[in-house]
């Protein structure tokens, strides 16, 4: 690759090393927030809080830290709802152990557990779904494991031959961010519920568009605020020291 020498744009603020908390969120929450949109819809608000904690182990000399974030969201209501769906993400890295990612999601037509290791090992998932109406646990067995390959035909099947794009698309991409940044917000102002629409800037650089308006979300009840719907789902992101 060459630099044609006309780039106009720099290249921003490195934070893998000026600020891990703020990369960490970077690199690791849209795919949470990608999955919650696929699966649930659009996400209204969010609320959140981040942790540091020393996970460094006695006598070796070197210091771990590891980001832990707790992040509420509440979705759009769907049509003739007044409150939409409930979820919690928990995102934590690093950490000891093996990676870990997947999600819950309780629904009342059933519920479904799907939990998948790391992505680079390419191996099946472990997936049960529960059918509340004929009582049924099914465990599918997910034979092909290959997610680039699959992504990738995927692609190139909607250029190809016109078929319904299945991966995420700019429009998806927009809304993790501006989801991201809000979480980055909440955190930051003490983890208060912030509506997406109304949060602007970046993860560094945020503020409220109309701060007297978001303040009446804030006094509602958060008890009331998670338990308003029967739909709810839970992802989790754990990542290794590796």
């Amino acid at each position: 690759m060459q630099n044609s020498g006309r780039v106009t744009k720099d290249l921003g603020t490195d934070w893998k090393t000026t600020n891990r908390q703020i990369y960490n969120l970077l690199t690791h929450s849209p795919h949470l927030l990608d999955l919650a949109g696929y699966l649930v819809g659009p996400i209204e608000k969010v609320r959140a809080t981040h942790r540091e904690r020393d996970i460094s182990l006695s006598g070796t000399g070197s210091r771990i830290v590891s980001h832990v974030w707790h992040i509420d969201v509440g979705f759009v209501p769907k049509l003739g709802e007044n409150e939409g769906a409930t979820g919690h993400f928990e995102l934590v890295l690093p950490r000891h152990g093996e990676f870990a990612e997947g999600f819950k999601l309780e629904t009342n037509l059933g519920r479904a557990l799907v939990e998948y290791p790391y992505v680079w090992f390419q191996r099946e998932e472990r997936v049960e779904i529960y059918d509340a109406a004929t009582k049924t646990l099914f465990r599918p067995d997910g034979q092909d494991a290959s997610t680039f390959r699959l992504q990738l035909e995927s692609l190139a099947d909607t250029i190809l031959h016109g078929s319904p794009l299945v991966n995420a698309n700019l429009e998806d991409g927009i809304a993790a961010v501006k989801a991201m940044v809000a979480i980055g917000h909440s955190a930051r102002h003490g983890g208060d519920w912030v509506r997406v629409k109304e949060v602007e800037g970046d993860l560094e650089h945020s503020s409220l568009k109309r701060p007297e308006l978001v303040g009446k979300a804030h006094r509602l009840s958060p008890s009331r605020e998670l338990q308003g719907s029967g739909l709810g789902s839970e992802l989790i992101d754990c990542r290794d020291t590796r």
